[in-house]
């Protein structure tokens, strides 16, 4: 998989060398399973509604929410162990999730497929949740959004860089705000409180 940006050496942020890269599997293609499904394009369209929506809870300003929902995305046979790729006509979605088969979450606005807390990183799936051993579709879809909403920047700020990495593993969830994610052992807690988010 790919290498996450490096890491500044001071600040809430970090340098970004260009345009932040094709999102793949961590440990590359899966191996053949005649069980995975196919996404859908109506699928796709209804996630990226709400992958928009988790950004809009976020915080970010309504003309970045505008143009988030004039994005385009489509379902793509992307070569192995590629789960993104950008075009110049959109974003291209992997039909198969390089072949781990996509968690489609028909409650994206909350998170309780995912019951261990990586503390301000990510949440994690446990074996017996639906989306172990699934890539994300929300996760993937709010991180090809992340990328219009942090535009021409160099520097991301570091509750986004999670979200932002170039890799992902299957059973993980991310959120545009990980200093939300609070944990105590297995125990995890999104914060919502408003007063603590704070536009990209």
């Amino acid at each position: 998989g790919g290498e996450a940006p490096p890491e500044a050496a001071k600040g809430d942020s970090i340098v970004v060398d260009g345009e932040t890269s094709a999102l793949r599997a961590t440990f590359g293609p899966a191996s053949p399973d005649e069980t995975v499904s196919t996404l859908g394009q109506a699928e796709l369209d209804w996630m990226v509604a709400a992958g928009a929506a988790r950004w809009r809870e976020s915080g970010i300003p309504s003309e970045i929410l505008e143009r988030l929902h004039s994005m385009t995305f489509e379902v793509a046979d992307l070569p192995e162990g590629e789960l993104t790729r950008r075009t110049a006509s959109g974003v291209q979605i992997d039909a198969t999730a390089a072949g781990y088969g996509w968690f489609f979450d028909s409650s994206p606005d909350e998170d309780g497929e995912f019951e261990v807390g990586v503390f301000k990183r990510e949440l994690q799936a446990t074996d017996s949740s639906e989306a172990h051993g699934r890539m994300d579709l929300l996760t993937v879809v709010m991180r090809e959004l992340g990328r219009d909403v942090i535009g021409a920047r160099r520097r991301i700020p570091r509750r986004v860089r999670p979200l932002m990495e170039t890799s992902l593993s299957s059973g993980v969830r991310r959120l545009p705000d990980s200093s939300s994610i609070y944990c105590d052992g297995e125990v995890w807690e999104v914060q919502t409180d408003p007063a603590r988010r704070a536009s990209v």
